[in-house]
């Protein structure tokens, strides 16, 4: 059985946040924070965490061996491998990362309406709902009051 300390070294190796394994394994944040502590344990999802983790576990990892022992083209070709997994996982990443802006515009645009309503009001706005709440607040109805006051002033 797969441990939280286990589950944790793996995501962390492969650069994700709970979030993304959640994502990845069908699951919550919570769930994810809660097998890394060891407060419960992934028992029913576990081919799913290994599946998700896979590469990056450390029984996937071969036993150590001494470096002198293994030739460089060797050692070369492990390095390029785990490069090259490591790679491919992160531009799965960033496309799922890409497509998240396209969604959220996709869904504004939708609903140009709901759009709106979230935005701050101009500031011709604002004086207009202001006026529609207290019309003697408005500060135009003021300038053209004190405007027709000095002209009234004036002509005496």
């Amino acid at each position: 059985m797969i441990t939280g300390e286990e589950i944790r070294r793996a995501r962390q190796r492969a650069g994700w946040s709970q979030g993304e394994l959640a994502k990845r394994v069908g699951t919550s944040q919570r769930t994810v924070g809660n097998w890394e502590r060891g407060d419960t344990s992934p028992s029913q999802r576990e081919a799913s965490v290994r599946q998700a983790l896979e590469g990056f576990l450390d029984d996937d990892r071969p036993e150590s061996v001494s470096l002198s022992s293994v030739s460089d083209v060797e050692l070369l070709g492990e390095v390029a491998r785990r490069l090259g997994r490591a790679h491919s996982r992160q531009k799965e990443v960033a496309h799922h990362d890409r497509e998240a802006p396209i969604t959220q515009a996709e869904d504004a645009s939708a609903n140009p309406d709901e759009l709106a309503k979230r935005r701050e009001p101009t500031e011709e706005e604002f004086l207009r709902m202001a006026a529609d709440k207290a019309p003697e607040n408005d500060p135009r109805e003021a300038r053209e009051r004190e405007w027709s006051l000095r002209s009234e002033e004036s002509q005496e």
